[in-house]
């Protein structure tokens, strides 16, 4: 079956992993998911209009409304559970929870819906509605795990990402447990979106015009022995300035880097930082 392939040159994740490990102490575990993160501004883009939509499409480096939702239509689709097949369990998750006394409008609905295939339900509070993303990989992935510090450039992963095929010597990764959350609400107004959270910033979810009042985000990681193991086993493909001849070795006795990707599509689902694996 031939694969559905996303052009992803878009280099919001590198604006984000800026911000937030900027913020953080050196000495921080830190995992977070720019995917999760551009989904959730991108339904407020659904939901706005005028100024505030031109804001969020410059934000999330998006021409126009619908290349936002052909890219993430695509991108669900692709976020299929592989674990039946031998490949990573996946699950991709999302809803909204609208007051009772409200009504989505129409097109709100749909791209709820149709775009981001989330649950829409109606309970009992005033003049809110609540998204939630949830992402959640198992620990069977072929992640990449690096050394290298976080750049600007927007080849920067397409630049250390794996090209053949090589022996793998020692290949060593701690346990690690990392649990990482914070308010979004100030990080997106110092990278410029500021009118959904004014009044009426977003026209287009309910008749009455709503603002955000917070973002929260919380990712969650988990690497244990049968990650590694499941890590070892799908070959540790890795790029190095070395002779095809000599075996590569990856020892992480130091603090890394790590993305977890998509590859078909190159968007990022997790990235963070390991400084001490027995933090919790």
């Amino acid at each position: 079956m031939a694969q559905t392939t996303v052009n992803n040159e878009n280099p919001l994740w590198i604006t984000l992993a800026k911000h937030i490990l900027s913020k953080q102490s050196p000495n921080t575990n830190v995992v977070f998911s720019p995917l999760s993160i551009h989904g959730i501004v991108g339904l407020m883009a659904a939901g706005s209009n005028g100024e505030t939509l031109d804001q969020l499409l410059s934000f999330l480096k998006t021409k126009t409304l619908d290349e936002l939702n052909t890219h993430f239509s695509k991108l669900v689709s692709l976020m299929a559970d592989g674990s039946s097949s031998g490949g990573p369990r996946l699950s991709f998750v999302n809803g909204a929870w609208i007051d009772q006394t409200r009504s989505l409008k129409n097109y709100f609905k749909h791209v709820l819906n149709n775009v981001y295939n989330a649950a829409c339900k109606q309970v009992d509070f005033r003049n809110k509605v609540y998204f939630v993303k949830e992402n959640a990989k198992s620990s069977y992935i072929d992640a990449n795990f690096g050394n290298s510090v976080c750049c600007s450039e927007s080849d920067f992963l397409e630049s250390h990402i794996p090209r053949e095929h090589v022996e793998v010597g020692r290949f060593m990764i701690p346990k690690f447990n990392i649990s990482f959350e914070f308010e979004a609400s100030n990080m997106l107004k110092e990278l410029g979106v500021i009118l959904p959270f004014t009044r009426e910033g977003l026209t287009e979810m309910v008749d009455e015009g709503l603002q955000v009042s917070s973002l929260h985000h919380k990712a969650f990681l988990e690497v244990n022995e049968e990650g590694t193991v499941a890590a070892a086993a799908w070959s540790a493909i890795f790029f190095f300035n070395k002779t095809p001849n000599d075996p590569v070795e990856f020892v992480a006795d130091h603090p890394f880097l790590f993305v977890i990707r998509e590859d078909v599509s190159g968007e990022v689902l997790f990235m963070g930082q390991v400084v001490n694996p027995i933090l919790n």
